[in-house]
């Protein structure tokens, strides 16, 4: 009898003595649970099976991933089982969620489950393909490399997408004061300043009434502008939630590849990942193609996907990689390196000297963002302070001059 077939049953039964017994008894059947309390000398009475629902648990991602990732590594270097270092990991975490999805995964291991079916069962709580290295860590005899091997790979990810975060959003948060700051001076401020020269009957200059047609706007449909931007910034991300991690990815690409600077930062980004993580697949011993599909996977990326499927196809119809293919975001100098590095027997090196060098690439551009932005954003601030400025003294001066000059 395995663990996941044992069940919970309450009972109320009577003791030898005529006493009310009430309680709960794990047992296969109803038939088990009846002779236990038989062999405990009471007398069921009423005996029926607990309905309780799974507990809810939430994913392991960020962080906590990273950290149950370590200890699993670090277990597994010292000799322990898997059971027994999920078990030792889950009384480590002392919180509900996240003890709860590795305590259940060591039953699964313990109720006869193999490793890869055990993670493919709680495939929600752990990042994709998971299950894939560990089992190919096993199978390669080096699970606690594999496992230290993919912490530095997630290491990897955080440091570049906090590299990219810190040099966006500082031009962004820039860009957002700017257009608070215009649209409060258009629907606020710059209507006293019309009606002021309406009442001089002033003639207003070109850029004032340039500046005045804007402000008009911004009175006229601000409500629209506001509808516009909740939908864009606060309506667009709660519906792309909704939406596969494979939908939300195909988004970002579709809107942040193209855009100069930020957009080669993030090719090369995901190049540095999609190399590291193939390194890992080749690692844990599989071969080339389904390393591919495997780091393409575990990217997320549909460019990559759609990429690393055609260098498979090529391999396995025995094309050459770098004289035929064409890629979108894979470029040649991959396809070249790849092909000299199997016929050297020596893809690692030649993927980590590729994951590398897109590291720096990338770490290159990104730190070109804020050395570009910032000038740029400077000059636009002083454009818009200068022009609104320009356009409320210009009236003024006409209207002082119209005023001093009859006194000469």
């Amino acid at each position: 009898m395995t663990a996941e077939n044992i069940a919970a049953f309450a009972f109320r039964a009577q003791s030898s003595a005529g006493e009310a017994v009430t309680g709960t008894i794990n047992a296969g059947s109803v038939d088990q649970a009846s002779q236990q309390l038989h062999a405990l000398h009471l007398r069921a009475i009423e005996l029926d099976p607990v309905r309780s629902e799974p507990p809810r648990t939430r994913p392991l991602t960020g962080d906590d991933f990273q950290a149950f990732n370590m200890q699993l590594a670090h277990l597994a270097t010292a000799g322990l089982p898997v059971e027994k270092s999920l078990r030792l990991i889950a009384q480590d975490m002392r919180t509900g969620a996240l003890a709860q999805s590795v305590n259940q995964v060591a039953s699964d291991l313990e109720s006869g489950r193999t490793l890869t079916e055990a993670f493919a069962k709680h495939a929600s709580q752990f990042p994709p393909l998971y299950s894939e290295l560990v089992n190919a860590g096993i199978r390669s005899g080096n699970l606690s490399g594999m496992l230290l091997s993919l912490g530095r790979h997630l290491d990897l990810i955080k440091r570049l997408r906090g590299m990219l975060w810190r040099a966006t959003s500082y031009p962004i948060m820039v860009m957002v004061s700017l257009l608070l700051v215009v649209s409060f001076l258009g629907i606020f401020v710059l209507p006293q300043f019309k009606q002021i020269f309406h009442d001089f009957r002033v003639e207003l200059p070109l850029i004032t009434r340039l500046v005045m047609g804007i402000s008009d706007f911004l009175v006229s449909y601000w409500p629209i502008l506001l509808g516009v931007i909740l939908v864009a910034f606060v309506g667009l991300p709660l519906l792309l939630r909704l939406q596969s991690a494979m939908v939300q990815q195909r988004v970002r690409e579709a809107l942040l590849l193209p855009i100069p600077i930020i957009g080669p930062a993030m090719r090369r980004n995901l190049l540095a990942r999609w190399c590291d993580a193939l390194k890992l697949g080749v690692e844990a011993g599989m071969d080339l193609p389904a390393a591919i599909a495997m780091a393409g996977q575990a990217i997320g990326s549909p460019r990559l996907i759609a990429d690393g499927s055609i260098l498979a196809d090529a391999i396995n119809a025995g094309q050459p990689m770098a004289e035929t293919l064409k890629t979108r975001l894979i470029p040649p100098t991959v396809t070249t390196v790849l092909t000299m590095a199997a016929r050297n027997n020596d893809l690692p090196s030649g993927l980590n000297t590729l994951s590398v060098m897109f590291q720096q690439q990338a770490e290159m551009q990104v730190a070109m963002i804020p050395t570009v932005l910032t000038p740029i954003l400077i000059v636009l601030i002083a454009c818009v302070v200068g022009l609104v400025v320009m356009a409320m003294f210009a009236p003024m001066i006409a209207l002082i001059q119209s005023v001093s000059g009859p006194m000469k």
